[in-house]
């Protein structure tokens, strides 16, 4: 797991989750060798069972693992990465574990595929950078979906399978809004929600820049959702002039369904900026029913 050069703050809502630096502008760790279209139809995704909370069988059984998304939306929102790690509780190396990205609406897109050449033994899933694969959407400016499957064509014998795909939601806005100076924005690609994490958990993590020409007090963030009557404030440490912190938060879903969880920077309005309209993102989170077989 690499550790961040920021200083990174956090407190879980429910549980304390520990969660590193997701490598700035371009992230971290090696991107997948994809491929698009291929020869088989990618899975059928039943969107009424998708996303089942966490959870991995004690032997033979491999799980998606800490699965986010990286979305730059000051340089060009519509290319972006997703990113994921493997688990595996097998007690020998699972050779040519081949995955499939499809997006589930919209005018039609090929998917992209992939194969990872070996999952180790047992292999821990480590921080959810296991794995990258950059996407350019094709039909910018709406929410879209789309589902990542390890094993779409069932050739690995494993004790489960729903913790093979999950389903993300994002919105992908049409144009860009260049980074300006004398602002506090999120920092690069560094917002999103670490999702197939034990203990149901959501892992809001972020960085914070400041463009000013002077040092940023203390400032306090938030962290809301009204689905789960969550509205909880934190503080912000402060931030020299043009530099970063990292901070993160963990939201605990135990109920099924659709969560919109806003993260809003400067929450009181306590600094003076040239923009106000970028301080607050929304991350759209899907929670399937428990799954306790298959």
């Amino acid at each position: 797991m690499r550790l961040s050069h920021l200083p990174l703050i956090g407190f879980a809502l429910t549980a304390c989750l520990a969660c590193t630096s997701c490598g700035g502008s371009s992230g971290g760790g090696a991107a997948a060798v994809a491929s698009t279209g291929g020869t088989s139809a990618p899975p059928a995704i039943d969107l009424s069972t998708a996303n089942p909370p966490y959870s991995i069988a004690s032997t033979n059984d491999l799980s998606l693992y800490f699965c986010h998304v990286h979305q730059d939306l000051y340089v060009d929102p519509t290319h972006f990465s997703f990113w994921w790690g493997i688990k595996s509780t097998f007690a020998a190396n699972t050779a040519n574990v081949e995955w499939v990205l499809q997006r589930l609406d919209g005018p039609a897109q090929p998917p992209m595929r992939g194969t990872i050449p070996s999952v180790a033994a047992n292999a821990t899933g480590g921080d959810g950078h296991d794995v990258h694969v950059d996407w350019t959407e094709a039909a910018p400016g709406a929410r879209h979906t789309y589902a990542l499957t390890i094993d779409p064509d069932n050739r690995i014998v494993e004790a489960r399978k729903r913790n093979n795909t999950y389903v993300f939601i994002v919105d992908v806005p049409g144009t860009s809004a260049p980074s300006i100076a004398d602002d506090l924005e999120f920092y690069a690609r560094e917002a999103h929600v670490h999702c197939m994490v034990p203990g149901q958990g959501y892992i809001v993590h972020f960085q914070v820049r400041n463009t000013k020409t002077t040092d940023v007090p203390a400032t306090r963030y938030r962290v809301s959702c009204a689905a789960l009557g969550l509205d909880t404030s934190y503080d912000l440490p402060a931030i020299p002039a043009g530099g970063v912190v990292e901070a993160f938060q963990t939201v605990t879903i135990t109920t099924a369904g659709e969560y919109s969880i806003i993260l809003t920077i400067d929450s009181t309005d306590l600094v003076s900026e040239a923009r106000e309209s970028n301080n607050a993102r929304t991350f759209v989170i899907l929670v399937g029913p428990p799954a306790s077989t298959g």
